[in-house]
């Protein structure tokens, strides 16, 4: 008995107690134990779940668009082979600790739904990765404005040791969510639950990804630039040549745009970085200052709710 107990509890040990400097990490047995171990488990549980809302929410229950069949899943077949084959080579049997991962494991899940023509695992797939994947595009339009990642979730692209096939192997966190929105897409609202949860997300991040930008870096810029097109509608020629040769205006709006001010020398362009400061500032006031009255108002309207209540 001791000596199963012992083996067992090695067994038990070398199978789920994480050790980093342990030699079973660079060999393929205990990471495609690992992966296996994951895969089956979320499959699992998955198939078992949407059983059971399937049964007792009989409305929940529809079918994918044939195209998805016929089309989609080959593609993200080809696309899990290879990126199985192209990062084996690069990482070794790591790859199988990355398929672990949520944008990965949902890849394989959604093959699952497609092969099973469940719905609502691909309305699940969509909720669970739009959190990590909105991330991206958020990173991606912040490097193309700024230079600059904001988040930093997709900043690995631009190391030097990331080769092109890494990077190919890594576009399915751009594509991934319209394709299982086109999915969805005539799936009606009312009857998918899980449809409604993922439009809901998606819209109160895109708001706040609106309100973020609007407060930090747009409203500033367009404010600089309509002080500077009212500088420039000038009826008289001459002062109107004399203020675009002082302001420089699509030189400082470049510069501004991509938050540089490169001719350090040049005063216009101190002065304007100046401002610039100063709108970035009011608009963050602005910004807490709108949310200061927001609560005001929800709490206005609460006290009306609670007066014509005791009143009635």
């Amino acid at each position: 008995m001791g000596q199963l107990q012992s083996a067992i509890y090695k067994n038990l040990n070398w199978a789920f107690v994480p050790n980093p400097t342990d030699q079973k990490h660079n060999s393929y047995t205990h990471p495609i134990f690992s992966c296996i171990l994951s895969i089956v488990s979320t499959l699992y549980l998955n198939v078992k779940l949407s059983n059971y809302l399937e049964d007792k929410y009989p409305e929940i229950k529809q079918k994918l668009p044939k195209w998805s069949k016929k089309k989609a899943l080959p593609l993200l077949v080809m696309y899990l082979i290879l990126i199985l084959s192209v990062r084996l080579k690069q990482n070794g049997p790591h790859v199988f600790y990355e398929m672990a991962w949520a944008c990965n494991l949902a890849l394989i899940t959604v093959i699952s739904a497609l092969l099973r023509n469940s719905s609502l695992t691909v309305g699940s797939c969509l909720v669970i990765i739009s959190i990590d994947q909105c991330l991206w595009y958020v990173d991606l339009l912040g490097y193309f404005l700024t230079g600059k990642f904001p988040i930093g979730v997709s900043q690995y692209i631009t190391w030097p040791t990331t080769t092109k096939l890494r990077i190919i192997t890594s576009t399915h966190h751009i594509w991934f969510i319209p394709l299982l929105i086109c999915m969805l897409k005539k799936i009606q609202q009312r009857t998918g639950l899980y449809w409604g949860s993922g439009q809901q997300f998606g819209l109160e991040f895109s708001k706040f990804c609106n309100r973020l930008l609007q407060y930090i870096y747009i409203s500033p810029i367009f404010q600089l630039k309509q002080k500077l097109k009212m500088q420039a509608k000038v009826k008289d020629k001459k002062k109107r040549k004399k203020l675009l040769t002082q302001t420089n205006l699509r030189k400082t709006y470049h510069h501004i745009l991509f938050f540089k001010v490169k001719d350090k020398s040049n005063q216009n362009s101190k002065i304007l970085k100046c401002q610039l400061q100063k709108l970035q500032n009011q608009s963050v006031k602005n910004g807490n200052n709108f949310l200061i009255k927001r609560k005001k108002n929800t709490q206005k309207k609460q006290k009306k709710q609670k007066n014509y209540i005791k009143q009635t």
